[in-house]
This record gives structure tokens, sequence and C-alpha cells, in this order.
């Protein structure tokens, strides 16, 4: 796993000597535009991505705290501020994943979403449908679809606790588009088992970044600092309670209910999905204790 540092600086909001250091620490990170009025090329901005062990990181982040351009010293990064844009991430190999007792799915590739029917099926942009090839897709809302030709392709795996939802394909106003029109049907992957809470080290906030206490009044989300993909943590004690399963929803909803759920998967499918060449977004999950 490698931990990555994501940073872009507009120079119209730092000091100029501040904006020259950080050229010159990374001349890579130069960022040019056109002029609207004189069409003259210049370095509008600069961003660059690097890895957390990289000796320039240090050299970065400690020239925007001393231009007062972030809240907080390195490594302890709050909210950054005065046109500087950071935030963490991580990067993981394929040992990584193959390593994992369990991980968080999602879809691979984006496709326009809308919210759910009455009957609580997804709605999805029709058009983006009809011109997508992915094996796994996610849209605007919470949840994961693959086409028919995964589904069988799922279904033949023999896994503990996956279901299927259809999906409905709508235009842009919403109105119903029959599948004769779309191609094959899409279906959302879903489970007929939850997940224990996560564990107390994760950060469960309101979406004003105030603790969270219910959904009615609020919006349930997950924080970790900076990370822009915050890690899911359960302890081991709750999930060894659970018995054997292959997939299951988070206990949470991100947002609100219905269906605010994630997809938890076991490394059984992960590694289903891989031996049949089935393409998934897939982020390992913490085991504690």
């Amino acid at each position: 796993m490698k931990e990555m540092v994501h940073l872009k600086v507009s120079a119209s909001r730092v000091p100029d000597w501040l904006f020259h250091r950080l050229l010159n620490a990374v001349p890579a990170g130069a960022m040019k535009a056109r002029g609207w009025g004189s069409g003259e090329i210049t370095i509008t901005s600069w961003a660059v991505d690097l890895s957390l062990s990289d000796p320039r990181t240090s050299e970065v982040i400690d020239l925007l705290v001393r231009g007062d351009c972030l809240r907080g010293a390195y490594p302890n990064w709050e909210a950054a501020n005065r046109g500087v844009c950071i935030w963490l991430d991580r990067r993981y190999s394929s040992r990584d994943l193959e390593a994992s007792a369990l991980l968080h799915l999602g879809g691979r590739k984006y496709v326009e979403s809308f919210w759910r029917t009455s009957d609580l099926s997804p709605m999805f942009l029709a058009s983006g449908l009809r011109s997508c090839n992915a094996d796994t897709v996610c849209g605007d809302y919470p949840g994961t679809i693959v086409p028919d030709r995964v589904r069988r392709v799922i279904e033949s795996m023999g896994l503990v606790g996956v279901r299927f939802f259809p999906v409905v394909p709508v235009c842009e106003n919403k109105k119903v588009v029959p599948w004769g029109e779309v191609g094959e049907p899409w279906w959302e992957l879903a489970s007929d088992i939850t997940m224990p809470p996560l564990s107390p080290s994760v950060e469960i906030i309101a979406q004003d970044g105030s603790p969270f206490t219910d959904y009615k009044s609020q919006w349930l989300s997950i924080r970790e600092g900076l990370y822009i993909n915050p890690e899911w943590r359960y302890l081991r004690q709750d999930v060894g309670g659970m018995g054997a399963f292959d997939l299951a929803y988070s206990h949470e909803h991100l947002g609100k209910p219905p269906r605010g759920q994630q997809l938890i998967a076991s490394g059984r499918l992960y590694r289903c999905f891989k031996e049949h060449g089935v393409r998934a977004y897939w982020r390992p999950v913490r085991i504690e204790g």
C-alpha cells in the first residue's frame, strides 16, 4: 500500500515567493492556461501527486505551513485554506487486495443516476448504460450495478449472501426506457446479510461535521482526517460472530436510508471476480483486535 498526498495551489491566492518555491521543488507541477484577453499562456496553478515517503513531500508541506496556507503543521494536517486543495489517498497493490479477508466493493465506471423508484429500484440514465461495456458501475447515489452477463457469472460462483434487484433505465426527464431500446438488463448487486456496526475507531459524523445522532435530521458520513476514501474498520469479535458470507450490506447508510449501505465482500468473492475477469473497484477493510 502506498499513501499519496494530492496538492493543488492557485497562483493568484498565495504569496509569489511561495508559489515560486513550490515550482522549484516540483517543476512538473506547473499548470498553464491561456489568458482570456491577451491570449498569453501563463502558469496559473501548481498540482502534484506525491508519495508520503517522497522527501519532496515534507519540503512542500513545510513551505505551505510557512506561508500560513494550512491550518496545522505536517504531519497533523487539518483543513486547508487560502487557495490550497489537499487530500490524502491510499493506493493498493494486487498483493494488498489478495491478502484482505474483507474488502469494500464498488463500481468501476460511473454512469449518471437518479434516486430510486417507489419500490426502491435504482434509476440509471439509459444512454449511459447503452454505451457502457463495464462489468460494474456506480452512480450518483450509493449502489453498484452489473449487466446481465455479469449477473450470470456471479450466480455460477455459489456465493453466500448475494442478491440482485432490477435497475430501471430512464431518460433525463426520468421517463422509463424499455430494455429493448437499451440493451441487456442491468441489476443492482445487493445482499440479504448485514454487517455489524463499524469499529469505534471510525469517526462517524453528520454532513456539517457535528457528531451523528440519527438519520431523522442528519446525513451520515465517515471521516478520516484528509483521506478522500476513509478506511472502513470492524472489530474482529463482531465479524467473527457473523458466520460465513461473501457479500453483506454495511450497517451504516451513507447519507440516509433506504439503500445507503455499502457493499462489504469476502476475500473469496474478490478472488472469484478476479478468476472470472470481472473488474470492480476494491479497497481493503481493516479488521481490528
